[in-house]
């Protein structure tokens, strides 16, 4: 070989591993996210929804997920003397009293539209947004 065509076999192999390069790092990345939704992640089928309820309500307390996948809504509670230590999510008849650390509340959204909770009182309140 003479040595302008080393060096163009040189250019074309360094344009070729570039373009590899290129592919390799712009492929999309997988995500465990259900939705647009921060507060939402996806992991084994299961939508996992993280929320903290303190003497002052909710945190935060409104979310988007998918209809049909069932959701762990995990509560970190603060504060269990507060009515907001009860959260009620009436239309899947759930009442549940939350404990000082981690709790969980399981269910599938069926439809699409708001999901309202709330605590006992009404005075605490929040929204699973559910889309298809």
């Amino acid at each position: 070989m003479t040595g302008l065509t080393k060096k163009i076999f040189i250019i074309l192999g360094v344009i070729g591993m570039a373009f590899i390069i290129f592919l390799v790092v712009s492929k999309p990345a997988t995500s465990n996210k259900t939705s647009s939704d921060l507060n939402v992640s996806l992991k084994n089928g299961i939508q996992i929804v993280s929320m903290t309820e303190s003497a002052r309500g909710y945190l935060p307390n409104s979310f988007t997920i998918n209809k049909g996948v069932p959701v762990r809504w995990e509560i970190e509670s603060t504060s269990d003397r507060t009515c907001a230590s009860v959260v009620l999510l009436p239309d899947y008849k759930i009442r549940a009293f939350l404990k000082p650390g981690k709790n969980v509340v399981e269910f599938t959204p069926e439809k699409t539209g708001p999901i309202k909770f709330s605590c006992s009182m009404g005075m605490y309140t929040g929204t699973f947004n559910v889309i298809e």
